[in-house]
């Protein structure tokens, strides 16, 4: 987000006029470069050190939104860049990269509880594919939540029951209503038709919402 910026003193304009100045060759430098995304990860957390993004030119309310703007990257990338720098070290970073481990995993093992990032790391570069790890993560993540469940109390389960019922119930009365604003619509049949008058001109029976109506007005 961009708010309008102060124009910052002298000392502060220089620390600026340097962070753009690095920023510039940082974004110059090709996508190729195995150490860039590491690069851009500490580009963010310089920045936010410094507080420069508060006086640069725009003004911005954070440091991955002001290095986003400057490098042409989303602050999704920047974030994720990030977790990488405050994970790995630079050396376990080029490591990675140069067994072809995926930046996309190598972020996404940044992410991970510290306790898995080992067999992450193993499997990383065993398989050196995205897809197998974003699955073994959703496989972990399934089996804590259903381990979860087995270890609930019987009050948690009898409540999960009355609650899962109730929200039956909620959903048959929604269906019935729907029913009924549909058999109310033009057209519809209605659904108490009169019913013919009784031979020799005597009415026929009352009906209950008739008999109802005639007592309510007495």
């Amino acid at each position: 987000m961009v708010v309008a910026a102060e124009e910052p003193r002298a000392p502060l304009r220089r620390l600026v006029d340097i962070e753009e100045s690095r920023l510039a060759a940082l974004r110059a430098e090709s996508d190729a470069a195995d150490v860039v995304p590491y690069r851009q990860g500490e580009a963010v957390l310089r920045v936010a050190k410094s507080g420069v993004f508060r006086h640069a030119p725009g003004g911005y309310t954070s440091a991955v939104a002001y290095v986003a703007s400057r490098l042409g990257r989303s602050d999704e990338t920047l974030n994720r860049r990030v977790r990488i720098v405050r994970v790995f070290s630079e050396a376990e970073y080029l490591s990675l990269v140069r067994d072809d481990v995926p930046l996309t995993t190598i972020g996404r093992i940044a992410g991970a509880p510290q306790a898995l990032r080992p067999e992450l790391l193993k499997l990383a570069r065993q398989f050196k594919s995205d897809t197998i790890i974003a699955a073994a993560l959703s496989n972990y993540h399934k089996h804590q939540r259903d381990r979860a469940r087995a270890e609930r109390t019987p009050e948690e389960i009898l409540l999960e029951g009355a609650i899962k019922r109730l929200k039956e119930q909620q959903a048959e009365r929604l269906m019935r209503e729907a029913a009924a604003t549909s058999s109310a619509t033009p057209g519809a049949s209605p659904a108490n038709p009169a019913k013919p008058d009784a031979p020799d001109g005597h009415p026929g029976p009352e009906s209950p919402d008739t008999r109802e109506r005639r007592d309510r007005d007495r």
